[in-house]
């Protein structure tokens, strides 16, 4: 299938690029993930997760426009037994300060 992929602030510098369109065969959010880290590296990689495979709290990653995290997190099927695919995800980190 094809996914849509935007990054945006320290993660577009880090990715090189605002967007990326892949055809892509895996089956969860977690599977694109791995995979954009071997695309963009472990700096990329470290900005998602804070120990391991644990997302980071500042972390806003939306699949179509919902939350991972009211979904089904990083098992969040890419496409589901409706066939609805994920046409887009969206990562992005909070920014604080004043």
């Amino acid at each position: 299938m094809r996914v849509t992929v935007r990054v945006y602030g320290e993660l577009r510098r880090i990715a090189g690029t605002s967007q990326l369109v892949i055809a892509f065969d895996g089956k969860t959010i977690g599977e694109l993930l791995d995979h954009l880290g071997k695309v963009w590296g472990t700096k990329f990689r470290s900005r998602l997760y804070q120990s391991g495979s644990e997302l980071r709290p500042g972390l806003v990653l939306l699949a179509n426009g919902h939350s991972i995290r009211l979904l089904d997190g990083l098992n969040t099927g890419l496409s589901d037994l409706n066939e609805i695919e994920i046409e887009s995800v969206e990562i992005m980190e909070t920014v604080g300060g004043g």
